[in-house]
């Protein structure tokens, strides 16, 4: 899959299969981290490749996925320092990460939680604005019972 399809395949998934990921799949997103360390206007960009144990993963699934994402364990996180253009260098490179996930095809859906430094965050450096929980990564659980119906990636036509 080329970054054209992966960009017409991508949609969000909220709920994913309760298992670790595979470690090949794991591997190739630790590569796509370690190629993205500045966005294309320079910022530096700090992303972080997260696995979550059991504990973790239920005390995070309300505060840092808003209640909507299930059985997520594994997940970027990233941080850059605040410049008029960081904004747009950190999403350059979260959307690439975003684009290998999916040629690999893994489930994402981006959330979004902003911290200052001051606020307690120990994620980034006293200069730096850390966004949380960026991406969740796993394979997405088969559409069936209480799902909700057909999976999004089946009931969107070709043209969305």
């Amino acid at each position: 899959m080329n970054h054209l399809q992966a960009i017409r395949t991508r949609h969000s998934v909220r709920t994913f299969q309760a298992r670790p990921l595979e470690p090949e799949p794991r591997r190739a997103l630790a590569q796509a981290v370690e190629r993205c360390t500045r966005g294309p206007f320079g910022t530096a960009v700090r992303l972080v490749l997260c696995e979550l144990g059991e504990t973790e993963r239920r005390a995070s699934q309300a505060l840092w996925t808003y209640g909507v994402i299930r059985n997520a364990s594994t997940f970027l996180a990233g941080a850059v320092v605040p410049s008029p253009i960081a904004a747009v260098d950190y999403g350059h490179c979260v959307e690439r990460f975003i684009l290998e996930a999916t040629k690999l095809g893994l489930g994402t859906c981006w959330l979004r939680r902003e911290t200052a430094r001051r606020s307690g965050t120990r994620c980034a450096p006293p200069t730096s604005r850390c966004a949380r929980c960026a991406p969740r990564l796993r394979r997405p659980r088969p559409p069936g019972p209480g799902s909700g119906g057909s999976s999004p990636a089946a009931s969107r036509s070709p043209s969305s």
